[in-house]
């Protein structure tokens, strides 16, 4: 056998044995949505007993905010969580977090254009059973995302303000995007720093152009609460400006006959800080396509930069938008798609030569779509509507199995924006279906695009997991359709909607990028070496099996994580068997599950992976007594 005969081979078998990054499961808590009978938990497909999670590993509690409940878990027992405490909320919880002693979580208003909320606790005390209300107060319309800041002290938060009609006056409610700054501190502790409560007209509140009201808090705790409202007024006029260039305003105001305004088409959507400087933020601006940097000195509170995320080419990705029923279909188009960044994330790196610090983006995209009464307006068509097509995209492409239905958009690449019918110079369809990683700028707030991961997930997702390929966890009939049923109806949509991120620093060496991609509900891996190369892909991982319908999963208790919409690093130095975890949240399937992060060969996995998904329910649901002797083997084999 010649040598370019046997090469290929030796290149096969090299790959198979390569070690790489993957996670395997080991235990799953159900999180009821409602308690019906006494106190029996009922679980349903889809009904937001879980939308987001807090976990503190000093405590060993989990927090979990859904559509009724903020739940805490104990996870003191690592493989047998228990819920201890269940909490009423007044409205559903968007989001929740935690610092040091203190849990926040978000509410909307009545009205999702009405005002949100904002709620801090102390931590749940697990021997006391006390759980305490230490303040609250009115933030923006649509509260979506918060983060702690400057040693707990302070909370920032996204408020989507999302348009909605009014069902009982038929009246069309476009409320502000808005950026909440609330600042909590103990008047004793406040007094020894001399300082006075950030109050409008007095102390640090007096400097600020933007309006500080006061929250309400418990007298017998002596907390004192702050909220300063960012708002995007003074850039609606400067919407010709450079520094605002492809950030979009994708309403024309036609549902309310009003004049379009940026501060109303921003949309805040996800919170992250700057690894290297406490007082700044930022702040994801999902639909508009951008990522907005906040300074949040008391006083001097300002948006300091915008980002667009940029077009994302598809020249040389694999892409599949067929609507036909023949199974994977990639090809090469010249198309472009807007980033759409939701989750982001930021982390550093020390290499030889100095310290680097990167944001991490989860391009999920987003759609504009309202309705009320007769009029709507959506910014999404399908491709085949077009009219006037730039002269690189072939005519060739407008069938159903290639371009023809995927949704792209109708407003952005207009060769002129006021006139809808005048032709297009390019065309982009919504979110990168994947993820970005930027560099931060030390000579300004620009971020510069480094790396993209193209179409690995998706390819990922097709060589591992084909039978949910581009699948939709979305269903308005969970006992009719299933993971695998769902298959390929999101191939004209948004894809593998990469949406939640985590960002951990595993070993020495090696920081770890993992993924929640919604509709196919898997964990996308990918690594980045301590010498700042760019990410490598890993593996992507999804737990239960693909047949069957989500409400006999659910019934079952073999759901898998279905939408994971948040991801937490657990560190080993958290953990009984000492290896580093992933928490993940499964919103639609309301389940908090753990997963070991580890390395084995590329052959091993992909071999474990094919025993999990033919595996029966019975073996899945592997009882408790096995599940702790998991654990036991597993540390006991880690110190040989």
């Amino acid at each position: 056998m010649g040598l370019w005969k046997v090469l290929p081979i030796l290149v096969l078998c090299i790959h198979s044995t390569l070690a790489v990054w993957t996670l395997k499961w080991m235990a799953t808590k159900y999180i009821p949505s409602d308690y019906i009978n006494n106190g029996v938990g009922e679980h349903k497909y889809d009904q937001g007993a879980a939308n987001s999670v807090a976990f503190d590993p000093a405590s060993s509690f989990a927090y979990v905010a859904g559509n009724k409940f903020i739940q805490v878990v104990d996870y003191s027992r690592f493989a047998r969580p228990n819920i201890v405490r269940r909490q009423k909320t007044t409205a559903p919880a968007a989001d929740i977090a935690r610092c040091g002693f203190l849990v926040a979580w978000i509410t909307r208003g009545v009205k999702i254009t009405d005002p949100g909320t904002v709620h801090v606790w102390d931590m749940y005390r697990r021997v006391s059973k006390k759980w305490n209300l230490l303040c609250d107060a009115k933030v923006g319309a649509d509260p979506v995302s918060l983060k702690f800041f400057h040693n707990c002290e302070t909370i920032v938060i996204a408020n989507k303000g999302t348009p909605a009609a009014d069902a009982a006056t038929n009246t069309f409610t476009d409320p502000e995007g808005t950026i909440s700054i609330v600042r909590i501190v103990k008047a004793q502790q406040q007094q020894q720093q001399g300082g006075q409560p950030n109050y409008p007209g007095q102390g640090a509140g007096a400097g600020t152009r933007f309006a500080t009201t006061q929250g309400n808090c418990a007298a017998q705790f002596g907390h004192r609460m702050t909220v300063t409202t960012i708002d995007f007024r003074r850039f609606n006029t400067m919407t010709n400006r450079p520094f605002l260039n492809g950030v979009r305003m994708p309403y024309d105001g036609s549902m309310d006959g009003s004049r379009p305004t940026l501060s109303k088409a921003l949309e805040p959507t996800y919170v992250t800080g700057d690894p290297t400087y406490n007082d700044t933020a930022y702040v994801s601006l999902r639909a508009n396509n951008a990522v907005v940097q906040l300074i949040l000195t008391p006083g001097n509170e300002a948006i300091t930069g915008f980002n667009p995320m940029g077009m994302k080419t598809w020249f040389n990705n694999d892409l599949d938008a067929s609507s036909t029923p023949r199974g994977i279909s990639f090809n090469k188009y010249n198309m472009y798609s807007m980033r759409q960044p939701n989750a982001i994330e930021s982390f550093e790196i020390r290499n030889q030569y100095n310290l680097a610090s990167y944001l991490f983006t989860a391009d999920e995209g987003a759609t504009t779509s309202y309705r009320s009464g007769s009029k709507s307006f959506t910014d999404a068509v399908p491709f085949s509507r077009l009219q006037n097509l730039p002269n690189y995209i072939s005519r060739n492409h407008t069938g159903p199995g290639q371009l023809g239905n995927l949704e792209v958009s109708r407003v952005d690449g207009l060769r002129n924006p006021q006139n809808p019918n005048s032709g297009y110079d390019y065309v982009s369809f919504f979110g990168g279906r994947g993820i970005s990683m930027f560099k931060f700028n030390d000579t300004s707030s620009n971020l510069d695009l480094v790396w993209d991961s193209g179409d690995q997930v998706a390819r990922g997702v097709a060589e591992t997991y084909p039978q949910v390929f581009n699948s939709k966890s979305t269903t308005a009939d969970a006992q009719s359709h299933g993971p695998k049923s769902q298959r390929d109806l999101a191939s004209t949509e948004r894809g593998a909607q990469c949406k939640s991120l985590a960002v951990a620093k595993v070993d020495r060496d090696t920081t770890l990028v993992f993924v929640g991609a919604d509709g196919p509900s898997v964990i996308g891996i990918f690594s980045v070496s301590q010498n700042g190369s760019y990410p490598a892909y890993e593996s992507v991982y999804r737990k239960a099996p693909m047949d069957g319908e989500f409400s006999i999963l659910m019934d079952n208790k073999n759901m898998g994580d279905i939408d994971p919409a948040k991801l937490i690093f657990v560190p080993r130095s958290a953990t009984p068997d000492n290896y580093n975890y992933l928490m993940v949240m499964g919103k639609k399937s309301g389940t908090l599950s753990m997963y070991r992060i580890f390395r084995e060969s590329r052959r091993n996995m992909l071999n474990r992976l094919r025993k999990e998904a033919l595996s029966s329910a019975s073996a899945l649901n592997r009882s408790v007594p096995v599940i702790l002797l998991s654990f036991v083997f597993a540390a006991f084999t880690r110190f040989l």
